[in-house]
């Protein structure tokens, strides 16, 4: 079949990664990054990552998955500081979500309080609060380059678009591993 030639041509390629026939896959999600390309091209279609996880290791030419990382920011909001303490606070949702892709197998999420920032609005001169993630992508660089420095994956994928994290991939093709985005 055409998948079998596939699978094929990326052994001849990387015939080291595959002495034992298995090629080991670890996936990073840049978890804000997905979630607005999900939601604007999607319309919040349900998703189901382990199935995601498989075909993305299958599409990568690997065997298994070693790890899928979902790194992203969460929001800090205490029930004193909400006014009507029966609503759902915001980011409940979300925290519903990373909890239940903790419990798929091989699948680990990273979690990063936004830091709240402050701006004063030039036409009115009125504060405006928001908040920023912080840490995310500077933490899966790291965590990407390190795994592949220390050999516990054959491959990776990265799923995001964000161009700041392009210099991590030629990084860890620079360390011999295979990565796609």
């Amino acid at each position: 079949t055409r998948n079998a030639v596939i699978d094929q041509k990326r052994r001849d390629r990387s015939p080291a990664l595959w002495q034992n026939g298995s090629m080991r896959v670890a996936i990073f999600f840049d978890g804000a990054n997905f979630y607005s390309g999900w939601a604007d091209s999607t319309g919040r279609r349900k998703i189901r990552f382990d199935v995601m996880a498989d075909w993305l290791v299958r599409r990568a030419g690997g065997t298994r998955l070693w790890g899928a990382y979902y790194y992203t920011g969460v929001e800090a909001f205490p029930a004193a500081d909400r006014q009507d303490h029966d609503q759902a606070a915001p980011g409940e949702g979300l925290d519903r979500f990373l909890d239940n892709l903790e419990y798929l197998p091989g699948f680990f999420v990273k979690r990063f309080q936004k830091k709240t920032r402050s701006r004063i609005c030039p036409a009115c001169g009125k504060e405006m609060r928001f908040t920023q993630e912080k840490e995310v992508d500077t933490t899966m660089v790291a965590e990407m380059l390190g795994l592949a420095a220390v050999g516990a994956f054959d491959s990776c994928v990265l799923v995001s678009g964000d161009t700041d994290l392009c210099p991590a991939v030629e990084g860890v093709r620079g360390l011999g591993k295979q990565a796609y985005v």
